[in-house]
């Protein structure tokens, strides 16, 4: 009896471990390709900043507005680009910092506008492998289009949990017989949480996204994808120039001497 007791409760075990395993199921994508191949895009951007709004700010109001300036032009030069790239299942360990920051901040002040201004690099390396991927799985029912901003939630393969807020991401429409996904947008995570039953879930993590500029409408099942953003301080003097941020010459108004008057006879 006891024997037989031992029995049920290591099949039990094995079962639960066999569910545990399986919850990284993995995505229904083949893939063919196991050689990584990332895709390069730079730009460089030039941030102006109110006087007022640095001064309560500081440094990080201007890599704030260089990452979200840097990413929607680079976005509208891969889709001007009709750019595609293969996806591939390399083992890339789940990344944490989608981010990071080079250089020294040296903003140049133009006292006539009273804002200050700082040149950037921004650089993305698109890394479609499965570690860093994840699908689109609903759109925000009756949710109307504001500006060039539209919601949606998606799904990540991998544990990467949190997402920071501010990490963007590529969509894109995957061609399965080529292994191909030609990018049609980007966007960006407002929030992401994991999801209620682990067990249940092929998907590790959940995030409620925005999104930016597009090409072609967003579906259930679009490929997403997550990559590495450089965003560089430059110190260029030609940027300022380019800007119209000129040496001030400050020109005083010439003083007149008093006409000497008779003086009043008595």
């Amino acid at each position: 009896m006891q024997k037989s007791f031992l029995f049920f409760l290591m099949v039990i075990g094995l079962f639960w471990g066999c569910q545990r395993v399986n919850r990284s199921v993995a995505p229904d994508l083949s893939v063919g390709s196991s050689s990584l191949r990332v895709v390069q895009r730079s730009t460089e951007v030039v941030v102006k900043v109110p006087q007022k709004v640095y001064e309560q700010q500081g440094d990080a109001v201007l890599w704030s507005l260089a990452l979200k300036k840097g990413m929607t032009k680079l976005n509208r030069m891969i889709l001007n680009q009709h750019l595609a790239v293969r996806i591939t299942d390399v083992g890339l360990a789940p990344e944490r910092n989608f981010i990071q920051k080079k250089g020294k901040l040296l903003p140049a002040y133009n006292s006539y506008a009273q804002e200050y201004v700082q040149a950037f690099k921004v650089q993305v390396k698109l890394i479609p492998d499965i570690s860093m991927a994840g699908k689109v799985i609903d759109l925000k029912k009756e949710s109307y289009i504001l500006g060039e901003y539209g919601f949606c939630f998606l799904g990540f393969f991998k544990q990467f949990f949190p997402l920071k807020e501010n990490t963007f991401f590529f969509v894109g429409k995957l061609d399965n017989s080529n292994n191909l996904i030609r990018i049609t947008g980007m966007g960006k995570i407002v929030q992401s949480f994991e999801p209620e039953e682990q067990a249940n879930s092929k998907y590790e993590v959940l995030a409620n996204a925005q999104l930016y500029e597009l090409s072609d409408e967003v579906e259930k099942g679009d490929f997403v994808f997550l990559p590495k953003i450089i965003v560089s301080a430059v110190d260029n003097p030609n940027y300022i120039q380019q800007e119209g941020i000129k040496s001030e010459v400050v020109v005083e108004p010439k003083k007149l001497k008093k006409p000497s008057l008779p003086k009043e006879s008595k």
